[in-house]
């Protein structure tokens, strides 16, 4: 079951961390999930209990499938137990990731329908770098992209970017509040309302048929490393919100493409 609530409220006008901290906020909840023993989603894996999901080791997620096209918002969640030192050498701690799940088949494949997909936003802990780290790829708003069938690029991706982020000070025994926001084709994550990444663009990101996979990632794995997947067993997440701005499209009612 998905929410659809509307919110108008009052923020910091001086703020500059997040666009939904300025002047006035008109917002429209599409999934609220406090992931206390239950989900609105698909559990793939791990487990839920009072305190929220725990995807344990691996590619564990809970899958949302939002109405589309999605465009000016944010996604939005909390996160306990994560322990940068604990991640393995050479391997990204995935989080989230959002695409375009037209033609996919799921369980989304890491090379076949999320690499190349035309609205891929994934976002971990990168544990070389010691940083906060996200790609994101945006579709050109064609009508060759907005009415194909499969949201893959063929060859060369439209438009990509995958710059590192700031380092963040978690702590593994307190709560910590994710969000990853898109509006006016500026790409944000922030971390207890600080950002850490940020990106700009040529093209809106509004994938058409959303979905969004919580807890980790399409990804890899080898003897090397791992590649968006949970790799903390004591990681915990609840109290997942997906939340549309004013103006933005999602669902029947609106009127983003990409």
């Amino acid at each position: 079951m998905l929410l659809a609530t509307t919110v108008l409220g009052l923020a910091d006008e001086t703020a500059d961390r997040s666009f939904s901290e300025r002047e006035v906020r008109h917002e429209t909840v599409l999934i609220e999930d406090a992931l206390a023993g239950s989900t609105l989603g698909e559990r793939v894996g791990g487990e839920l209990g009072a305190e929220g999901f725990r995807p344990g080791l691996g590619f564990n997620y809970i899958l949302y499938r939002p109405p589309g096209p999605l465009t000016d918002g944010y996604a939005e969640f909390e996160i306990k137990g994560m322990d940068p030192a604990a991640v393995p050498a050479g391997s990204d701690h995935g989080f989230l990731a959002i695409y375009d799940g037209r033609g996919i088949s799921e369980p989304a494949a890491y090379f076949e329908d999320f690499k190349g997909n035309f609205f891929r936003w994934n976002v971990h802990w990168r544990q070389n770098r010691a940083a906060i780290k996200a790609v994101i790829s945006c579709a050109a708003p064609t009508a060759e992209r907005r009415e194909a069938a499969r949201a893959v690029f063929p060859a060369e991706r439209d438009w990509t970017l995958e710059p590192t982020g700031l380092a963040y000070p978690f702590s593994p025994d307190k709560w910590h509040r994710v969000r990853v926001e898109w509006r006016e084709r500026v790409f944000l994550v922030l971390i207890d309302d600080s950002e850490v990444w940020r990106a700009t663009g040529p093209h809106a990101y509004a994938p058409v048929e959303p979905r969004i996979r919580l807890g980790s990632a399409p990804g890899t794995r080898d003897e090397a490393k791992v590649k968006y997947a949970c790799t903390l067993d004591q990681l915990q997440i609840r109290r997942f919100r997906l939340v549309a701005f004013a103006g933005a499209g999602s669902g029947p009612s609106g009127s983003g493409s990409p």
